[in-house]
């Protein structure tokens, strides 16, 4: 007489077949292969798009910039400023001269009575000359001078033309690499490639005069 399976015997077996369920990978998917992770919003298998190597890194902002400043003379202009500053302070320590020469004349009328004329006057006159000289010290200009006042005014005026030059080389130089990338994308058309390739002269030609011909140099050297 057979005995049918007990209740445990069932539960065992249940485990077992859901166990080899769960661990058996799905058809279609290779054998040993790991988790696979997906990100979300791509679709999977598609290969990203090169990235370009940009062509303004830091440094040749750095050079660019220093460049323009070297050809607008602004070293010798901030020298300049710092000398007119120092001078107009050191100046106190050297006296001011003054001198004055005047040319002085006498007329008067005297009287002079005789006996027989005691109403007579007689007329005297005479000429000279006055020099006078004067040296005078301004020891408070050597705390403050007015005219310092004046060189800070050229000063912040100077600071603010060459910050105005540092925006305007970056936005050339940023402007060279759209127009270079543009110039050479494949998907662009005949008339995009014409404006990109005169974008790309224009911003070049101005950086070239920006810089004093630094800049054409520098594209033409030979890479390390």
């Amino acid at each position: 007489m057979q005995r049918a399976p007990s209740l445990a015997a069932l539960a065992v077996m249940s485990l077992v077949v859901v166990s080899k369920a769960r661990a058996e990978p799905p058809p279609g998917a290779p054998s040993g292969a790991g988790p696979v992770a997906r990100v979300p919003g791509a679709d999977a298998g598609r290969a990203l798009p090169a990235v370009r190597p940009l062509l303004v890194t830091p440094a040749l902002a750095r050079e660019t910039v220093a460049a323009a400043l070297r050809a607008a003379g602004s070293p010798e202009v901030s020298a300049a400023l710092s000398s007119m500053a120092a001078r107009a302070r050191t100046s106190a320590v050297l006296p001011e001269l003054f001198l004055r020469a005047a040319r002085s004349t006498d007329d008067s009328l005297r009287l002079s009575p005789t006996v027989d004329n005691p109403y007579q006057y007689s007329a005297l006159g005479g000429a000279g000359i006055w020099l006078e000289g004067r040296l005078v010290w301004h020891f408070d200009r050597l705390v403050f001078d007015r005219d310092e006042v004046a060189v800070e005014r050229l000063r912040r005026e100077h600071a603010d033309s060459m910050a105005k030059l540092r925006a305007k080389v970056l936005d050339a130089l940023f402007g060279w690499q759209r127009a270079v990338f543009r110039a050479e994308d494949p998907k662009a058309n005949a008339d995009e490639l014409e404006q990109a390739a005169l974008s790309r002269a224009e911003q070049e030609a101005v950086l070239d005069v920006l810089t004093a011909g630094w800049f054409t140099g520098r594209r033409k050297a030979p890479s390390p």
